[in-house]
């Protein structure tokens, strides 16, 4: 099995005492943010792409809570116990389908055998099969991945600073929210406990801080308009090779790639190192013990084959931006994509160069590093 390629960054970065009007702005906009409530993100998410949650009891077999993800379009959902005396749910934690599959599936492939080769798949799923992995609670799974473990409770009545520290962290991508106000409604009236509790995302976010006017334009704009080949020295992160894969390998060394270097999506490029497609935990979504012989399949051929979201994205239509164009243009692109990062290609053409994720993006309204 061949081993992952890195590519060297070659951003042109712009010098950090350049950029002291971006600095000032993003402590102003952290003050700010401290002042303004969650309840606030909650309303904005309610007018735009607010759904019913979705959450999965302790016991539910990792077969069905797989197969109801894939029917609901979702990555990830809470999970609860309980309470034997009093009868309400108690959340335990977020699970993905990342941390089941990393459980239930790649643990057992890859972590078992050092010497793991492809065409051995087949024994491996006839392997799980027999040992009735799909058939195992989801509480068991949880711990799979930082993520499942990390804090992930808040309340409507906390600080937005609060929700932007949690969900810049590297790996973590939402929390579960308890609304304070649905939740008193809910002792006096009909409504059930449970419609208090909301999943906020990084996207939900992003989305809240760049598009609701809630932040003021002095504030917003010099954030907005930094250069997304400076963002990395803004943040004081350090330059690093891109971790990529081969659009002839197979997707399941994709997998491998993702599951062995701890990362949530990897670049596919061609033999000329051009950028080809973006292989990521979202492309897992549907996948089960009776379909996972595709992931044999060269990893483009493998997106090609599966649409990822119901708006029909498919691998060819990847998210990539030049290292010089605006934050505010590397966004827009996330959002229209429905993608989680974009990656960044530098002078030449399709030169993979660096990747900007949500992640970054929330870190940038945070109180920057002194460098």
């Amino acid at each position: 099995m061949q081993k992952p390629i890195k590519t060297e960054t070659t951003m042109d970065h712009q010098m950090l005492n350049s950029n002291q009007h971006v600095t000032k702005a993003v402590k102003k906009a952290n003050a700010f943010l401290a002042d303004l409530k969650i309840s606030e993100v909650l309303a904005y998410k309610r007018k735009s792409t607010f759904h019913p949650l979705v959450s999965f009891e302790a016991k539910t077999t990792i077969r069905v809570f797989l197969k109801a993800l894939n029917n609901a379009n979702i990555l990830s959902a809470p999970v609860y116990t309980v309470d034997e005396q009093t009868g309400d749910n108690i959340y335990i934690g977020i699970l993905s389908i990342y941390d089941v599959l990393s459980f239930a599936v790649f643990e057992e492939i890859f972590d078992s055998d050092k010497d793991f080769q492809e065409s051995n798949l087949f024994d491996y799923i006839e392997r799980m099969d027999a040992k009735e992995f799909f058939n195992t609670p989801v509480e068991k799974a949880l711990g799979s991945s930082a993520e499942s473990l990390a804090p992930w409770m808040f309340y409507s009545t906390d600080a937005v600073s609060d929700l932007v520290s949690a969900l810049s962290i590297s790996k973590q991508h939402r929390v579960l929210v308890v609304d304070s106000d649905i939740l008193m409604e809910s002792v006096f009236g009909p409504i059930p406990p449970t419609a208090s509790i909301t999943v906020l995302s990084q996207t939900d976010l992003v989305s809240f801080l760049v598009n609701s006017n809630v932040l003021p334009k002095e504030i917003l704009e010099p954030i907005l308009d930094i250069q997304v080949g400076t963002v990395s020295v803004l943040l004081g992160q350090n330059k690093a090779p891109i971790i990529a894969i081969l659009e002839t390998q197979s997707a399941l060394h994709g997998l491998k790639t993702m599951y062995m270097d701890n990362l949530q999506a990897v670049p596919v490029i061609n033999k000329n190192g051009e950028l080809v497609a973006n292989f990521s935990a979202s492309d897992l979504r549907g996948l089960n013990l009776n379909n996972m012989s595709k992931l044999n399949k060269p990893v483009f051929e493998y997106l090609e084959s599966e649409r990822r979201n119901r708006e029909g994205l498919m691998a060819d239509q990847i998210s990539q931006v030049k290292y010089d164009v605006t934050l505010e243009h590397a966004i827009k692109e996330m959002q229209t994509k429905k993608t989680h990062r974009v990656w960044v290609t530098g002078d030449g053409l399709d030169a993979l160069s660096g990747v900007l994720s949500y992640t970054d993006v929330l870190r940038m309204f945070k109180e920057l590093p002194v460098l």
